[in-house]
C-alpha cells in the first residue's frame, strides 16, 4: 500500500480538487493507486476465507468480524492464556467458581466477610488446667454411666464465692501478639435448671525472657452462657477480644485465668459449673520459621 505518488498530488501526497484560477491542477487518480486499494481490500476478504462476490457489499465487514473472532482467545485455564471474567464479591466469598479471576480488593472483602482468614485457634482441655492456690476451683474426673466416657473437668462453685482455674501456654510463633477470644466447653452439675445463668471472667498475662513472673493480669472480659440441661454438653458464645496483660510478644509464656462470677444474673446457676475445656482464637501474622 502507498499514498498517491503523482506530480499532481499535494506536497504531502494527498489529493486536491485543484484551483483553475491559480492554476493548480486536480490530482490524477492513477491506475497504480486504484489497484493497490482494490488488492488491499480483496486480500482482507479472501484472507478471511470468503470468495469475492460482486453482489455482496458487506464482505469487508464480514471479513473483519471473522478475523477478530478467530484472533480472540478462548477461556483462560491454569495452563492456557485466554479471557476470564472478574469475579463478583459474592463469587469470591462462595469460593466455588474456578473460571473467574479474583482481584485483590475482592479477595480482601471475601476474607473480611469470612471473619478473617488471619486467625488460628487451639484447644486446652480441663486436664491441663490447675486450681488456683487462692480461691481455686476443684479438679475432677467423671465417667458417663452407660458408655463409660471419661472426661476431666474443672468445677466452679455457684454458692458462696468466686473460684478460679489457670493454665499456661506458649502461643505459636506466628501469633500477632494481639488480642485473643475464647469459648468455653462446659456442663452444669446435677440440679441445674434450664435458663440458669453463668458467667466466667477471662483474663491473661504474658511474660517473656527476663520479665518478672509476678506480673498483673489484663482486664478480664466476660464469657456468658445459660444452662440447657444437666448432662448435656454446652459451648459458650465467643468472648469479646481480650487484651493480655504485660507486654505481649511472640515467644512469651501466657498464663490464662478463668474465674467464675458465682452469683451472676437474675437466675444464677446455684450448682457447680464444670468446665471441660477452652478454645482460644488468636490472630496470626506471617509463618513459623524453622529453628
Amino acid at each position: 500500500m502507498d499514498r498517491i505518488n503523482h506530480s499532481t498530488a499535494t506536497p504531502d501526497r494527498k489529493f486536491t480538487a485543484g484551483n483553475p484560477a491559480t492554476p493548480i491542477p486536480a490530482t490524477v487518480v492513477t491506475p497504480e493507486l486504484m489497484n493497490q486499494i482494490q488488492e488491499e481490500l480483496c486480500n482482507v476478504i479472501e484472507g478471511a476465507g470468503l470468495p469475492l462476490d460482486p453482489e455482496d457489499d458487506t464482505q469487508l465487514n464480514q471479513a473483519i468480524d471473522a478475523k477478530i473472532a478467530s484472533a480472540t482467545p478462548g477461556a483462560a485455564t491454569e495452563t492456557v492464556a485466554g479471557i476470564a471474567r472478574l469475579a463478583t464479591e459474592a463469587e469470591a466469598l462462595a469460593g466455588t467458581d474456578d473460571a473467574t479471576i479474583i482481584t485483590p480488593a475482592k479477595l480482601a472483602a471475601a476474607l473480611a466477610a469470612l471473619g478473617g482468614a488471619d486467625v488460628d485457634e487451639f484447644y486446652i482441655d480441663a486436664g491441663a488446667m490447675a486450681p488456683a492456690i487462692t480461691g481455686g476451683a476443684a479438679s475432677g474426673q467423671e465417667e458417663s454411666s452407660t458408655n463409660k466416657v471419661n472426661r476431666q473437668y474443672m468445677s466452679f462453685r455457684g454458692d458462696t464465692a468466686n473460684t478460679i482455674a489457670q493454665f499456661s501456654a506458649r502461643l505459636p510463633s506466628n501469633w500477632d501478639a494481639g488480642t485473643v477470644r475464647a469459648r468455653l466447653l462446659w456442663e452444669p452439675a446435677a440440679g441445674a435448671s434450664a435458663g440458669d445463668e453463668v458467667r466466667w471472667l477471662f483474663s491473661a498475662v504474658a511474660v517473656g525472657n527476663d520479665d518478672a513472673l509476678d506480673a498483673a493480669f489484663g482486664t478480664p472480659v466476660n464469657i456468658d452462657d445459660v444452662a440447657i440441661a444437666a448432662g448435656d454438653a454446652h459451648e459458650t458464645p465467643a468472648s469479646a477480644a481480650m487484651t493480655i496483660g504485660g507486654t505481649p510478644a511472640v515467644g512469651d509464656l501466657v498464663t490464662f485465668k478463668i474465674e467464675r462470677d458465682y452469683d451472676y444474673g437474675s437466675q444464677p446457676l446455684a450448682e457447680h459449673a464444670r468446665v471441660l475445656g477452652m478454645v482460644i482464637q488468636y490472630g496470626v501474622s506471617g509463618t513459623i520459621t524453622a529453628w
